[in-house]
Formats: C-alpha cells, sequence, structure tokens
C-alpha cells in the first residue's frame, strides 16, 4: 500500500522528532562526561572520599577526607593528618567539614575536634572545648564569634577570648545536623527534624519565625531568597521551605522513593547542581530536572559539590575521588579544522603579530598563516618550528627552529631566504636598530639584519653554570632582558645600541632546586658574589629545575613574572643539548 503524500510527511516528522530527541538526550549524557577530569589516590589524595569542599583566597582547593585533608594547589596535593603528641596538627584524620570565615580563615571540623588553619605556620590552632569531641560542622555566627555544633551540644566559641559556653535555644540544648548563613541569618537544621531561622543577639540565638518540622532530616540548607530555602533531606529528597507561609514542599527529583541530598550548589547559570545518593541531579530555573545515568559519573554517591572562583564545578563522591567539571573546556573551537588539510596536529608555536595575522608552526607540516580570520590562510613548507618574529609593517616574518637556523620570509611574495645564523634557533625577539635577539642552543646572538649577521654576546655570568642552552626570551617594559635557559633563569638590563650595562652593584640569587609540595614554589635564594667587579654587567639569576616554563621570584617590592613564549608564543619543550661536536661556529649559510 502506498502512503499518501501527507501521511508520509507525518511519518517523516515523527521520525525527525524522535531521532532529535535521541540526540538530545546523548548530548546530555555526553554534557558532563566530557567536563570531567578526574583526581584520585592515583593523582596524590590520601582517600576517595570526598565530604565537603572549600577554596581559600590563594585560589587552593581544601577536600575533606575520611583519611586527612588534602590540600591542592592545581599541580600536586599536600596532606595534613593528626600526629601523636603534635598539638599543631588536625586532631583526627576524619574530617567531618570546612568551612572558611569572613576573614578567610579555613576552619576544619574533624571526629576528635576542631580545628583552624594558621597559613603564616602551616599548621593549625586547636579549639579547646570540653566534651565537643566529635564536631560536626561550623558556622561563624558574628565577628570572631562561632557556632560549634557537635553531636550532643552546640556551643558560641570567642575566637578574640578563646572562651566557649554552652548555647540553648528555649533553654533546650541545641543538636544541630546542618546549617548554612543567610545575610544575618542562620538557618540551622535540628536532630529532632526541625529546621529553624535564627539570628544572634548579646550572645544568645532567637527565632526569626516559627520553627519547621522536616519529613526526613535536614542534611543541608539552601538559600533562594525571600526566606526560602532548598533542603536535601536523608531519604526524602529535596524540598522547599517558605518560613513566611510555614510549609514544606517536596520537589520532584525522580522516580526513586528515598533519596538522600549530600549537597547543593549553583552554577554560573544559576541551574541547582544536586549530589545525591543516585548521582548529580540538574534543576533548571524551571524546575526540569536531568539525571545522569550510571556510568557517566563513576561513583552515584556524590558526597559535596563546590563551585570554585572560575565557575568550576568540583564533586566529592563517596568511592573514586573528585572529579571537576569546567565548562569553559569545550568552549574551545577547533581554529584550523580540517578545510585547512593540516596534516600535523602537533602545534610547536603560536604567534599573533602586530596586525592581528595568527602565525601556526607545527613539527612536521609546515608553517600556516591564518589572516582576516580564517578568511585568508597560506602554507611555508618549512617543518621542525620553534619560534617566530613578524615585523610591524608587516613585510617580513623571521622563523627559527630545530636545524632549521634563520629563515627570512617575505609576506607578500611569500619567498623563503635562508640566512647565516646558527643551528638551533629557540626564541626571536626584537632587538634595537634593526636587530634581532636570537635564543639557541649554543648561546644569545645578536642577528643585523641588513648585513646578516649574527654575534654571539658574551654573558658575564655570576651563576654556576654558563648560560648556553637558551629556550625563551623576554623584553619587560624596563628594558631588561629575561633570558629562560635550561641551566638558570636570568635577567639583564640593556641599554642603547643593543649593549649590556655595568652597574656598581650586581645582584643575584642563589639556585636552589629544592620544592614545595605545600606552596608549590621552587626555591629561589639570594646571595652575594663578592668576588664581582664594580664595573661588572648587572645580572641576576635564577634556578629551577625548569627554567623555560613559567618561572616566579620576589626581590624586595617588586614582583617579576616571566613565561616562555610570552613575545614571541614560543613553545616550552625540553629541549636536548647539542648534538656531539657542535659548537659555537655552527652555522647554516645562505
Amino acid at each position: 500500500m502506498t502512503a499518501r503524500p501527507h501521511n508520509m510527511k507525518r511519518i517523516l516528522s515523527i521520525i525527525t522528532i524522535f531521532l532529535t530527541a535521541v540526540f538530545l538526550t546523548c548530548g546530555k549524557e555526553s554534557y558532563i562526561y566530557q567536563r570531567l577530569t578526574r583526581f584520585s589516590v592515583k593523582s596524590g589524595m590520601s582517600y576517595n572520599t570526598v565530604v565537603d569542599i572549600q577554596q581559600d583566597t590563594s585560589g587552593t582547593i581544601w577536600f575533606a577526607t575520611a583519611d586527612g585533608l588534602n590540600r591542592f594547589n592545581g599541580n600536586d596535593f599536600t596532606i595534613y593528618r593528626h600526629r601523636h603528641n603534635d598539638k599543631s596538627s588536625i586532631q583526627s584524620n576524619n574530617v567531618h567539614d570546612l568551612y572558611i570565615d569572613s576573614q578567610k580563615r579555613l576552619w576544619v571540623s574533624t571526629a576528635s575536634g576542631a580545628s583552624y588553619y594558621q597559613a603564616e605556620t602551616d599548621n593549625f590552632k586547636r579549639l579547646l572545648i570540653k566534651d565537643a569531641v566529635t564536631v560536626e560542622w561550623i558556622m561563624e555566627a558574628s565577628m570572631n564569634k562561632y557556632l560549634i555544633s557537635t553531636r550532643n551540644a552546640s556551643f558560641l566559641y570567642d575566637l578574640a577570648t578563646d572562651t566557649y559556653k554552652e548555647i540553648k535555644l528555649d533553654n533546650h540544648p541545641l543538636t544541630l545536623y546542618s546549617g548554612c548563613r543567610d545575610g544575618d541569618k542562620l538557618i540551622v537544621c535540628t536532630r529532632d527534624r526541625m529546621i529553624e531561622s535564627l539570628k544572634f543577639q548579646d550572645d544568645s540565638l532567637v527565632r526569626n519565625f516559627q520553627g519547621i518540622k522536616l519529613p526526613k532530616f535536614g542534611i543541608v540548607p539552601f538559600p533562594i531568597g525571600d526566606n526560602k530555602y532548598y533542603v536535601g533531606t536523608k531519604g526524602n529528597g529535596l524540598v522547599l521551605v517558605d518560613f513566611r507561609n510555614g510549609t514544606v514542599e517536596r520537589l520532584q527529583t525522580g522516580d526513586k522513593h528515598w533519596l538522600e541530598i549530600f549537597s547543593l550548589c549553583h552554577d554560573d547559570d544559576g541551574k541547582l547542581w544536586i549530589g545525591s545518593s543516585d548521582g548529580v541531579i540538574i534543576m533548571d530555573h524551571d524546575r526540569s530536572i536531568r539525571r545522569y545515568e550510571p556510568g557517566v559519573i563513576p561513583d552515584n554517591n556524590i558526597r559535596s559539590l563546590f563551585k570554585d572562583s572560575s565557575g568550576g564545578i568540583w564533586i566529592g563522591t563517596e568511592y573514586v575521588g573528585a572529579m571537576y567539571w569546567n565548562k569553559q573546556r569545550d568552549k574551545f573551537k577547533p581554529y584550523a579544522d580540517d578545510r585547512f588539510h593540516m596534516q600535523d596536529k602537533i602545534i610547536t608555536t603560536l604567534n599573533q603579530d602586530e596586525n592581528g595575522t595568527f602565525w601556526v608552526g607545527t613539527r612536521n607540516d609546515g608553517l600556516y598563516r591564518f589572516a582576516d580570520g580564517q578568511k585568508s590562510v597560506r602554507h611555508f613548507p618549512m617543518d621542525n618550528i620553534r619560534t617566530l618574529y613578524a615585523t610591524k609593517d608587516g613585510e617580513k616574518a623571521y622563523v627559527g627552529g630545530e636545524v632549521l637556523g634563520l629563515h627570512e620570509i617575505d609576506i607578500e611574495s611569500g619567498r623563503i631566504r635562508k640566512l647565516h645564523s646558527p643551528l638551533d634557533i629557540m626564541c626571536i625577539i626584537p632587538a634595537d636598530n634593526g636587530k634581532l635577539w636570537l635564543g639557541t642552543l649554543i648561546g644569545l646572538y645578536l642577528y643585523d639584519i641588513g648585513t646578516d649577521t649574527p654575534v654571539k654576546m658574551d654573558l658575564k655570568h655570576s651563576g654556576p653554570e654558563k648560560l648556553t642552552r637558551i629556550l625563551s626570551l623576554f623584553m619587560d617594559k624596563d628594558k631588561n632582558l629575561w633570558i629562560g635557559a635550561k641551566e638558570s633563569l636570568s635577567k639583564y638590563t640593556i641599554t642603547e645600541n643593543n649593549t649590556l650595562s655595568d652597574t656598581n652593584s650586581p645582584t643575584s640569587y642563589r639556585p636552589s632546586a629544592s620544592h614545595s609540595r605545600k606552596t608549590g614554589k621552587y626555591g629561589l635564594e639570594p646571595w652575594t658574589d663578592w668576588s664581582a667587579s664594580t664595573n661588572r654587567t648587572r645580572q641576576e639569576s635564577f634556578r629551577t629545575p625548569k627554567a623555560s616554563r613559567t618561572a616566579r621570584y620576589e626581590a624586595s617590592r617588586k614582583t617579576a613574572r616571566v613565561t616562555c613564549g610570552s613575545v614571541p608564543m614560543t613553545a616550552c619543550t625540553d629541549t636536548p643539548p647539542p648534538a656531539a661536536g657542535s659548537a659555537d661556529s655552527d652555522m647554516t649559510t645562505a
């Protein structure tokens, strides 16, 4: 039987809607999976059960686990554990809760007491509160006064006087399950399944509204404005509490009768993230729910959620550590996609010149020039590119690389000319008077474009090793030339005619290979070279295990930062030393 035309259209419409729904559903499931980064004991964490997460003012992420407090600086973890007879350590390895107060102080609640972190000494000050053994959580009540909740009672601790007292409500002991601040209001869930809106007045707690009975224990209250609160419960899912109306409404978060909500947070789009015993649930503004099936996140028991300062969401699990969701990650789009037929995905250098043109150097597929967005694309056949400098007038580009030497590109004609230079050019920046600074694997050169002549610079270096394998160069606004070499990081002051200035008091810094896992920084120790003559080149030297990468140092009343490839955007790599037999005279000639 042949279908009628309008019936055929209807069938096609149904198929289209069905396929669209399938693809949208798949998109939602992959939406969060593609943006997760996992951290666990394999990454350096002390334990895989993460019950709370906070971020301090330095950007450091803190994790409360069942086996110690973990501090993550973006690269590695520092673990703080209880140490016997050490009163400056945390009281227990079983950490329950983390809290950062208005003074940016980190408080730690454990199974054996509470303490706060002292950043100056990198240790902890314990609170000596009798009977306050198992501390569930801490919340700031007012300046220097803190509400401390334990299994059997609640205490008001005065930090200024280091004193405390038990605090009650209506002369009854106050046993709290959880709480949060909402402006000057303290919202607490009690162990008798009540939620209270309180305020701190004359060292006492008084009610703002009559307390409301919850269907189950309230694990986490979350303010949403106008005296309304989402409350995650122990078994009854998510409820909405309205203190003005005295009502409790259960919100639809799935089909399961039993649902435990451990944590709540908003993302930058205002969507509510719900950490539950059934995985991550996301509630939109219209209360529509998206649920991620088992397997999208390795563990469905989501114990903690936290939005960091960059808008990313940290997800603490029961068994597999922490996951990190970064919505910015998927905003990156391929710049040079398949329509440009790039054969090599290994990008060795990126550069944007004065005219806004992008240059992309590859290892085995030459050099690409993207002008006018992506409307104009040109390809230049040269490999192993490490660096590029394009002149301000947009007429010439100078390209260097490993075993490539220095080449000049006439941008209009596309003609490539090999120049007289060392073999391995790792970085190029402009110098005065139409010259170029060349960082090579056999030292620093000053190249004269007009005469096609490279001159090797004699670097008067007060460090223990001679500067040879130069991987990055940067000229700051004060005409200081920063040199990132395999051996060390150095700074030279450049004067007229590209000469190194003489000063009466050279300043140097003793190399230090020590690395602090607690700070994430490499040591730099100042020293005075008493043998230096008064007319010696002004030079400052630093040592890091990888000097070509970002290095930081602090001198008196000044801070400097050098980043590999700032001008131009040269690739940061650990380049092997020159092959045996190479010498300063190893040149490529036209």
